[in-house]
């Protein structure tokens, strides 16, 4: 199998806290909170800020007169610290300059080959972790159950991956892509008890994702 690239992010309390100076609603939603909708009415253009806690994090730009959607980064909706495993150094690396210049002050990455030696974190320790397009390596299922771990009772994980079913830009090769179904398969035989579809069609035309509780 070619080299590829061992990534994973880990969530321990997950909360929200987003505010703008605005003339109009700025809002997000249950169902994707990591989204603030700033609706400018005005002719001045506004800065929008991420706010949590002591942690401020600069946006972007809402124009005069416009609607504008901004991602708050993970790091500013959880309370606790969001460790980022990656087996590159230079990734990692990337990820640390990256929250420098964000000012995000919780973000903890660690350079660690997860996939052979595990997260090195404590059992029931985090409330969710992301694997993403990680499910093609030879033993997803021990990956999993690791991920099972260390995640809490009443967490959750989820999975993005390269669809195999539609030709993709690049990834891996289509012949080691799961499908969602393995996938699902794998997360319930790891323990968790109901995994859900999630639908990311429009951001991810080439991927599928699921979440795991």
């Amino acid at each position: 199998m070619g080299r590829f690239i061992r990534s994973i992010w880990l969530v321990p309390v997950v909360a929200l806290a987003a505010c703008a100076r605005k003339s109009g609603p700025a809002r997000t939603t249950p169902e994707n909170p990591a989204v603030l909708e700033v609706e400018n009415r005005g002719f001045a253009d506004m800065v929008i800020y991420a706010v949590s806690g002591s942690q401020r994090v600069r946006l972007g730009l809402a124009t005069g007169n416009s609607t504008k959607s901004f991602t708050i980064p993970a790091a500013l909706w959880t309370r606790g610290t969001l460790t980022a495993l990656d087996i590159d150094p230079l990734m990692v690396e990337l990820v640390d300059e990256k929250a420098g210049q964000l000012g995000l002050k919780n973000v903890r990455g660690v350079v660690r080959d997860f996939v052979s030696d595990g997260t090195g974190l404590a059992d029931a320790s985090q409330m969710h972790a992301m694997i993403f397009n990680l499910l093609h390596i030879e033993d997803p299922l021990a990956l999993l159950a690791e991920v099972r771990r260390i995640v809490k009772p009443n967490g959750s994980a989820s999975v993005i991956h390269w669809r195999s079913d539609v030709p993709t830009p690049r990834g891996p090769p289509q012949e080691i892509r799961p499908s969602p179904q393995q996938c699902r398969d794998w997360l319930q035989e790891a323990g968790f008890s109901t995994v859900t579809t999630i639908d990311v069609a429009d951001a991810c035309p080439y991927h599928f994702a699921l979440l795991a509780r």
